[in-house]
């Protein structure tokens, strides 16, 4: 009940025409199900089953007439899958009694790669249905009204669902989660509640399945080293999970490396060996106009999570400090920060964020990088976002010049922003810390976030900031100054066009003003107001607009403003 038909269930039935189907697959693709449901197909419920053992003799196994409707095999029929001949005569048989077999391979996909020549009898690559269909088809057995249905949806976040399936998610992931929704309704009021009750009841199960089996890997390094490469950067390829899992041998000094040559067609062998009893798939993802790709997916949404909780609490931890810090490249920067951020406890207590702070001043860029987009992370978290905030204000001030870095990077980058208002708070105190205290990494960390949040986040909140800024007599109105012909540059476009709004122009002019009372004439603002009025010769409307600016800025008298005006129609 509540079966989902997958899209390649067609052409396993037309395929059961032989006789016999084979069915390929990592674990929680549903693979097993679909094949009870096709061998049920034409007779319901009707249907007469049997399940056959791997030890029989299947070169010599004849069927029975009238015995089943269907037999289910999983293994590889004792050794006879790659023979195409037995195969044949198997089917055969099978035709002759009215019977069909399913068979479900070994989740191997070097032996599903081989099996591929055999043609007509090629095995079918089982994929999960859509989650959310699945989904759909569960809570309609919980709740069979739908109107009933559409209510209960309707108190959930709207963005919750696809965060807790995404695509490729398995059967059991869907089954839970329709779980959990009836549960929470009965057991919380608002949304919000709702939310947070759904994901600590997933996230206490997925525990609660991976502390069964973490101790039969804390005894076989390799094989850890790939279950925690493959939980960090789920979704990467093989060749990629097993070069990082190659790194943490190295960094936690196992005394069994993974081999660096076990890469690409090897790699993929050797690797998915190592984890298959974690439930590990190898998907192929199709992208328009690319090349198919490789990738590693737990079949278990919940597990990559619920493996890092229990390192975190172990001895591994602070070797998975050193791995996290040195990862290269944004996606897995990504990953690693996602990763780090769970080492935060729940609990409050003293250092919780003590190997955030290892990972931001023990290591270069990378480090940073990482740190900074844990706490990035844990500042949505609306339970922690305050905690947060409170440390990073104190990091601000902080005489290890990388802590404020990460407040930089933490308040602005290229993988996201933190919110806006306490981002920009932050970035105040940055930069008077910088004045007291300068230091080149930390000036282009600053420089990189006031642009980031500006091009992220709502333009006119960032300006009518940096006015404020300019109204102070501190380090800030002076950094103002230096940034305003960076912001400019990035998007001239942009502030031509908000010249037609009363309190942008105010906030333009007033700028441009206060930067030529502070630096003279300075050349950067020059060279961009010059460049602004070129690219708008060709533009009448940005031309009037740029005219409007500069006649703005000239009702202030100071010696400064008119050198800089002479000075831009000398370069007309």
């Amino acid at each position: 009940m509540g079966f989902v038909r997958p899209h390649w269930m067609k052409k396993a039935q037309e395929k059961s025409r032989s006789g016999i189907v084979l069915l390929a697959g990592g674990r929680g693709t549903g693979r097993r199900i679909a094949a009870l449901n096709l061998l049920c197909s034409e007779h319901g419920a009707a249907a007469s089953i049997h399940h056959l053992g791997g030890d029989l003799d299947f070169g010599t196994w004849q069927p029975a007439s009238g015995e089943a409707n269907g037999y289910l095999v999983e293994g590889t029929l004792g050794g006879l899958i790659r023979n195409g001949a037995a195969l044949t005569s198997i089917g055969a048989r099978l035709l002759e009694v009215g019977a069909v077999m399913a068979v479900v391979l070994p989740d191997d996909p070097d032996l599903t790669t081989q099996l591929d020549d055999l043609l007509d009898m090629a095995p079918i690559r089982c994929t999960p249905p859509d989650p959310q269909e699945v989904l759909q088809a569960k809570l309609a057995l919980a709740v069979p009204e739908n109107e009933d249905r559409r209510r209960l949806l309707g108190k959930l976040p709207s963005e919750l669902l696809p965060e807790l399936l995404p695509p490729g998610a398995s059967p059991r992931d869907a089954m839970d989660v329709a779980k959990a929704i009836v549960t929470a309704t009965e057991s919380a009021e608002s949304a919000s509640a709702r939310a947070t009750y759904i994901d600590a009841a997933l996230a206490e199960q997925a525990d609660r399945e991976i502390a069964e089996f973490m101790p039969k890997w804390l005894d076989d390094p390799p094989a850890m080293n790939a279950l925690l490469a493959a939980a960090v950067f789920a979704g990467s390829s093989p060749q990629t999970i097993a070069e990082q899992a190659d790194r943490l041998a190295t960094v936690s000094q196992a005394q069994e490396r993974v081999d660096t040559s076990n890469t690409g067609q090897g790699g993929q062998r050797s690797l998915h060996a190592l984890l298959r009893l974690a439930c590990v798939r190898t998907d192929t993802v199709q992208r328009p106009g690319r090349s198919p790709e490789t990738r590693m997916y737990f079949a278990r949404c919940q597990w990559p999570g619920a493996i890092l909780r229990h390192i975190w609490h172990g001895p591994l931890a602070d070797s998975l400090v050193s791995w996290l810090r040195d990862v290269e490249g944004h996606d897995l920067i990504k990953r690693a920060g996602w990763a780090l951020a769970l080492s935060v406890p729940a609990k409050r207590g003293n250092g919780r964020l003590r190997r955030i702070q290892m990972c931001a001043t023990s290591g270069g860029p990378s480090g940073r990088a990482v740190a900074a987009m844990a706490l990035r992370i844990l500042m949505n978290d609306s339970n922690l976002s305050r905690e947060i905030v409170a440390c990073l204000g104190g990091w601000t001030y902080d005489q290890r010049w990388p802590l404020r870095c990460v407040v930089a990077a933490t308040c602005g980058s290229d993988t996201g922003i933190a919110p806006l208002r306490p981002a920009l708070a932050l970035m105040r105190k940055v930069v008077r810390s910088a004045d007291a205290d300068p230091h080149r990494y930390v000036d282009r960390a600053v420089d990189e976030a006031i642009l980031h949040l500006f091009h992220r986040g709502d333009r006119r909140v960032v300006l009518r900031e940096l006015c404020d800024w300019t109204e102070s007599e501190g380090a800030e109105a002076w950094y103002v100054t230096r940034v305003l012909p960076k912001l400019l540059r990035s998007d001239l476009s942009w502030f031509g066009a908000q010249t037609a709004d009363d309190e942008s122009f105010c906030m333009i002019v007033l700028l441009i003003r206060r930067t030529l009372r502070a630096r003279g004439p300075a050349g950067a603002l020059r060279d961009v107001m010059l460049r602004w009025q070129r690219a708008a010769s060709w533009d009448p409307i940005h031309a009037d607009a740029v005219d409007a600016v500069l006649f703005a800025v000239g009702a202030d008298r100071h010696p400064h403003v008119r050198r800089f005006l002479n000075a831009i129609d000398r370069h007309r």
